[in-house]
């Protein structure tokens, strides 16, 4: 039979030709380097009793020789036996499919391939140890993950579903969230699973679930698409539990609050005293002054002396007012926040000399909450104390505004500016700065500052007017 071995010679697949005799008439070199032999140790052997000898103990299979004779001996075909040789003696661990057809009908040769699989099995050895050490970071990792099909239901929950829910998972499974949760929680979080499936985005949300324990837990979760083949995409998220720093960033706030109206109320009973009894004590001794004999009964150096006096109790009574009134401004108890800002801004301009444009909009048809007027007065107030200490300023303009939820107020100057470093916000920032982001903060607000060096700085100030910020109207 005539056989084209140069063409064979260049296959990847091991051949062995045997004659009727299964004596190996000729190998190919794929042959040579799968068994680590050459053609001419092997030619005439009989393959399966030089295969037993030299390589049976290798063998997985140990009825491997026996199994194939017994097809020989049958004049049978094999198709794709799999084989698998151990890694002893030095050789590496091979894995091959071994096929044999016979030559002809009439004369029992055959040739034998021997078809090397081994990249293909230590690549799945290495996909099923990738997927054991995956499965196993999501069954330890804290935090809890997700995979939702595209009508809401749980196809995949980690174990640390089961410390939130004290539930097995396996009762999870399959449910929505409105089978498990109240209709409300429920329907936010199926709001929140459309945004991200409608964008086709990551997205980041923080949501509020009970626990097992009958406390709300708060959660960040970050949801995103995760196709599906041809169908329709899968929801998958993780969610950590932040409920420890809720509590803790709450209390930090509640503490500030009583800070702030401590300071507040003390700064309202010191003005309250330098108004008071300071003022009148000042006034009492300006009285006193004035009463004393007039010119043509003291010497002349002596009446100076007097009128020196004087004028000194004068401002003195005069610095006494405007720090009582920079403690606790009685216009804005009285007036509202308008009216007080108006005022603050006058003396502020007596003292500066710098002019200050100051508009208010939306503010007349009724008063902000108590507690964000103070908190924008205050935040004017050392916005423009900044300006006089570090800007230089020709001129300063202030806006607020009131929409409908939300309070707004921006303070810009043309002074000297600053630049600001993202990676070193609180350095550079100051203070002064750091007091009136913390005072917006304490009220839901935002806080953003802009500046350029020789550019003047604008502050910016958003705080929500909503009753979950915890505000009441003024009554008055």
């Amino acid at each position: 039979m005539s056989m084209n071995y140069e063409l064979l010679d260049t296959l990847s697949i091991g051949i062995s030709i045997l004659d009727a005799n299964l004596h190996v008439v000729w190998v190919n070199r794929a042959y040579e380097e799968f068994f680590d032999v050459c053609r001419d140790e092997i030619h005439g052997h009989n393959q399966r009793q030089f295969v037993q000898r030299h390589f049976g103990d290798l063998f997985e299979e140990k009825d491997f020789a026996a199994n194939i004779s017994k097809a020989y001996a049958e004049h049978r075909e094999v198709e794709n036996f799999p084989c698998h040789l151990l890694p002893v003696r030095g050789r590496e661990e091979r894995w091959f499919h071994f096929s044999s057809r016979l030559l002809t009908p009439t004369v029992w040769g055959r040739i034998e391939y021997y078809t090397d699989i081994s990249a293909s099995k230590r690549s799945e050895a290495a996909l099923r140890d990738s997927e054991a050490r995956f499965q196993a970071f999501m069954e330890n990792i804290p935090a809890i993950a997700f995979i939702k099909d595209d009508a809401g239901r749980y196809i995949y929950l980690n174990r640390a579903v089961e410390l939130l829910t004290a539930t097995p998972r396996e009762e999870l499974m399959g449910k929505t969230n409105y089978d498990r949760l109240p209709a409300e929680i429920a329907a936010q979080l199926c709001e929140n699973d459309s945004i991200v499936l409608q964008s086709g985005a990551v997205k980041e949300f923080v949501e509020q679930v009970p626990g097992a324990d009958g406390r709300i837990h708060h959660l960040l979760t970050i949801k995103f698409p995760m196709p599906d083949g041809e169908k329709s995409p899968l929801l998958a998220g993780v969610a950590i539990d932040i409920s420890e720093h809720k509590r803790a960033d709450a209390a930090r706030e509640e503490l500030m609050r009583r800070l702030v109206t401590a300071q507040e109320d003390e700064r309202h009973r010191i003005a309250r005293e330098l108004h008071d009894q300071m003022g009148q004590d000042l006034a009492v001794l300006l009285l006193g002054l004035k009463s004393l004999p007039t010119e043509e009964e003291l010497a002349p150096a002596v009446v100076q002396r007097l009128q020196d006096f004087q004028k000194i109790t004068r401002q003195l009574m005069q610095q006494t007012r405007r720090l009582a009134l920079d403690l606790r401004p009685e216009t804005l108890d009285k007036l509202g926040l308008p009216e007080a800002l108006r005022c603050h801004c006058e003396e502020w301009t007596k003292h500066s000399g710098v002019p200050i444009d100051l508009h208010c909009n939306g503010l007349k048809q009724s008063r902000l909450p108590r507690t964000i007027e103070m908190t924008l007065y205050r935040i004017v107030q050392e916005a423009l104390t900044n300006v006089l200490r570090h800007a230089r300023a020709q001129h300063v303009s202030v806006l607020l505004e009131r929409r409908k939820d939300e309070a707004r107020a921006i303070i810009e100057d043309d002074g000297q500016g600053f630049e600001i470093s993202p990676r070193l916000p609180a350095q550079k920032m100051g203070l002064g700065l750091l007091g009136m982001q913390e005072r917006a903060t304490l009220v839901g607000g935002k806080f953003e500052v802009e500046s350029r060096p020789k550019a003047g700085t604008t502050i910016f100030v958003r705080i929500p007017l909503s009753k979950r910020a915890g505000l009441v109207e003024n009554s008055a």
